[in-house]
């Protein structure tokens, strides 16, 4: 049970600080960046501290995009900038099958032109339970 939190743990980091060598945010700067794509996404905190990616709503997924874009994790034809995530695989615990898997999502990944572009990406990876993160 631990390893699989860990995993769940390790898998909502890779997606929100994998670009920590692109911009280092302070906490505060976080908070606000959290706050602008909540209000963009029109999703309350509550939303976002039960989101879970095996149950992921189109109002998280705007909510998620806007994050993905202001981290810079999209090229500019909107897909997830693979070297971005790689980066953080080994870091993160992932092994050999989920990191195949997660290249693989990202090969097939089609731009994320739209919020709901971005449902196959996260059908690809761990189920991420984002709630346990949130204070």
């Amino acid at each position: 049970m631990f390893f699989v939190q860990a995993i769940s743990y390790s898998t909502i980091l890779v997606l929100f600080m994998v670009t920590s060598h692109v911009r280092t945010d302070s906490s505060e700067e976080e908070e606000k960046l959290m706050v602008k794509c909540m209000e963009e996404a029109s999703v309350t905190k509550e939303e976002v501290k039960v989101f879970r990616t095996d149950k992921i709503s189109d109002k998280i997924l705007c909510f998620m995009k806007c994050r993905f874009e202001s981290e810079g994790m999209f090229d500019e034809n909107g897909v997830i900038i693979k070297e971005m995530l790689q980066e953080g695989y080994d870091d993160f615990g992932w092994n050999d099958e989920q990191k195949i898997k997660a290249d693989e999502c990202i090969d097939n990944m089609k731009p994320a032109k739209e919020c709901g572009d971005l449902a196959d990406f996260f059908s690809c990876l761990p189920v991420i339970n984002y709630g346990e993160l949130i204070k």
